[in-house]
């Protein structure tokens, strides 16, 4: 925000600074409410295309044991309630010891190296039979270690 004088030069008085700094506060103010309402907005449209699609999305945490996020068609394949809170569930608990092995052995450190992985893999469902499922590992953390 600028506060321009035109003119002659003058000396600002300590109202008319109080002022400036009030009338910019209530501008950043306004700014990070629109900001942050943006952002809200952004995150309930990719939300819903996370919901809405068939196939099973989940995020974990950076270590990879963690899950943060299941959408609806994962917790059906997995026969996790919809309410049910899934940050209680690790990453092996909704995978067959192999295909956890084949994460934490591979596809984890490959995603991490380059980005993504791709392979074959299998969930749990309800029943406790494996259902096999091709497979995409996406990376946004670096470093991740395997426990």
């Amino acid at each position: 925000l600028c506060h321009e004088h035109v003119g002659e030069p003058r000396v600002w008085t300590e109202d008319e600074k109080t002022f400036a700094v009030a009338i910019a506060n209530l501008v950043a103010l306004a700014l990070e409410r629109w900001e942050r309402k943006q952002a809200e907005l952004e995150r309930s449209r990719l939300t819903a295309i996370l919901d809405a699609t068939p196939d099973l999305v989940a995020v974990a945490d950076a270590e990879g044991a963690g899950i943060l996020y299941m959408n609806p068609a994962g917790r059906r394949i997995t026969g996790i309630p919809l309410q049910a809170d899934v940050t209680r569930l690790r990453v092996e608990q909704v995978h067959p010891p192999w295909a956890y092995d084949r994460l934490r052995d591979e596809a984890f450190p490959a995603a991490v190296r380059s980005g993504v992985w791709a392979g074959e893999g299998a969930f749990m469902n309800a029943n406790g039979c494996e259902v096999p499922v091709s497979m995409v590992v996406i990376s946004r953390f670096e470093g991740w270690k395997p426990r």
